[in-house]
């Protein structure tokens, strides 16, 4: 039976990437680690069991090799994969590591020339001539995550068949083609079959195949108390197609859900086998249908899992009774998009029809029920000058919630931000390395980068003042969804982690 290895590589130097996130763009923290690996809080990568699934229903095996949670250095990674002699490899490419993981990948070829190799990602098609330049791997392969299966299937049949050179007509499929003014690429179109999957076919002895326990997302939960969460798709796509949001570019619009059966009988899974007691919910939509939400709920409870889970979630598509359900079910964490309060902004570019009162109101609702509430904050959006900055920093220090994440926009290549920001030429950088969510890589109209980088320290500042004045009022730990002074002990915990580089 053929080998087929799904590689996990490691970061580069200086950075810990997160490949799931970013919408598979995947985002980054620097850190101080001088060597390939990785250094804290390793995600567990959703596409891999779904890969694996339609590896082995074709007829191979599958092998998993994992550099980040296995902290791997850059040689001892590839002689793990020599070992393994697989008959083809398989690795998720992601933006702020891209020259890195080239690295890696040139590397693996140098060493395993007759081995073919297959880059998938969304980052893989605007940057197609670089990538396959720069590592000589064999193939990139299309498709919306976590669905790359049709292209590669078809790639290994035909190598099956004939030399790796002559395999060519393969939908969904990028590589290069020599002519006589060198190296260019063909772009073969993605046919429609193959750009499907179903969620629901996902054989869950794959999860076996990955060091199931090497693998933690934690975040702030109730009480500030540090709560660990595994990433789990419930569904993936979004229709809505934000300027800024990379979601559509990498998951598609295609909405494609898991039966909520399913989705309650993988999480007792998870929990019975590897011991998991907290998820994360990776769906871009998750509460866009409300029935669908109360049958999620109800199939958690008729199994009577005693598990915590947290998700990503429109606030205008969340209602009282609705939230009562799902903290009924264990729901713990809602992470919500207000990004900006300026609500001419919010109507033109961020979204649509959305009313700053409702942002409130349901904030409101989410903390009254007892859930973490936590917003989703965006500086730097076309158009944003001072004064629409400032309007944002003071509705969000108004708004009734624990925790924010903030950033300053990134444009995604293959957004309309992205192409809106080069037609005005606002793009500061195109150092791949600083498009980590956490770097000022694009200016507004009026707002220079440094402009952006005070704006956003500026609110983080005023924010965490007010989380400690919620910390210090009478009475103020009796909130389920209240900061406490555990929430500071886990801050320090973090920073620990992240930007020294150690696991605590």
């Amino acid at each position: 039976m053929e080998r087929i290895a799904i590689l996990n590589l490691p970061s580069p130097p200086g950075m810990d990437v997160h490949r799931d996130t970013g919408g598979g763009f995947g985002t980054a923290l620097y850190v101080s680690r001088r060597t390939h690996g990785h250094s804290s809080n390793v995600i567990f990568p959703t596409f891999i069991p779904y890969l694996a699934t339609s590896l082995r229903r074709a007829g191979y095996e599958v092998v998993v090799i994992d550099g980040q949670a296995e902290r791997r250095p850059l040689d001892d990674f590839v002689a793990r994969a020599e070992r393994e002699e697989p008959s083809a490899m398989i690795a998720l490419l992601s933006l702020p590591s891209i020259w890195g993981d080239c690295e890696v990948l040139a590397e693996l070829k140098r060493r395993l020339p007759q081995t073919p190799v297959v880059g998938i990602g969304p980052v893989c098609v605007p940057f197609a001539q670089e990538i396959l330049t720069k590592t000589g791997i064999d193939l990139l392969a299309r498709g919306f995550y976590p669905f790359y299966h049709g292209p590669i299937l078809e790639f290994l049949r035909q190598i099956r068949l004939k030399p790796v050179h002559q395999a060519r007509e393969i939908p969904g499929a990028l590589f290069l083609d020599q002519t006589k003014s060198g190296p260019s690429v063909v772009d073969m179109p993605l046919t429609t079959e193959q750009g499907d999957g179903s969620l629901d076919d996902l054989d869950l002895d794959a999860y076996r195949l990955l060091p199931m326990g090497k693998y933690r997302l934690s975040a702030m939960g109730p009480r500030g108390r540090r709560t660990d969460y595994f990433p789990i798709l419930g569904g993936k796509g979004c229709h809505f197609n934000c300027m800024y949001c990379p979601y559509p570019v990498g998951f598609g619009k295609r909405v494609v859900l898991k039966s909520p059966e399913l989705i309650a009988r993988e999480m007792e899974f998870l929990h019975e086998n590897f011991g998991v007691d907290g998820f994360l919910f990776r769906d871009q939509i998750f509460t866009a249908d409300r029935r669908r939400v109360e049958a999620i709920c109800a199939a958690i409870m008729d199994r009577n899992l005693t598990v915590n889970w947290a998700v990503e979630a429109r606030i205008d598509e969340v209602s009282q009774p609705l939230l009562r359900m799902m903290r009924q079910a264990g729901c713990i964490r809602i992470q919500c998009g207000v990004e900006t309060g300026d609500a001419e902004l919010l109507e033109t570019i961020g979204k649509p029809g959305l009313r700053m009162t409702k942002i409130e109101e349901n904030y409101d609702h989410i903390v009254t029920e007892g859930i973490f509430a936590v917003a989703f904050v965006l500086f730097g959006l076309p158009g944003e000058d001072m004064a629409a900055a400032k309007r944002t920093t003071d509705f969000v220090l108004r708004l009734n919630c624990d925790n924010v994440l903030c950033s300053v926009v990134t444009p995604y290549p293959g957004t309309r931000l992205w192409e809106v920001a080069q037609e005005k030429d606002l793009i500061l950088s195109y150092d791949w390395r600083r498009y980590t969510t956490r770097h000022v890589v694009m200016r507004t109209e009026t707002l220079s980068g440094k402009d952006l980088a005070k704006v956003q320290s500026r609110f983080m500042r005023r924010f965490r003042l007010k989380q400690v004045g919620r910390m210090l009022r009478p009475g103020a730990h009796r909130g389920v969804g209240t900061l406490s002074w555990r929430g500071a002990a886990y801050r320090l915990c973090m920073a620990h982690e992240q930007l020294l580089g150690r696991k605590t």
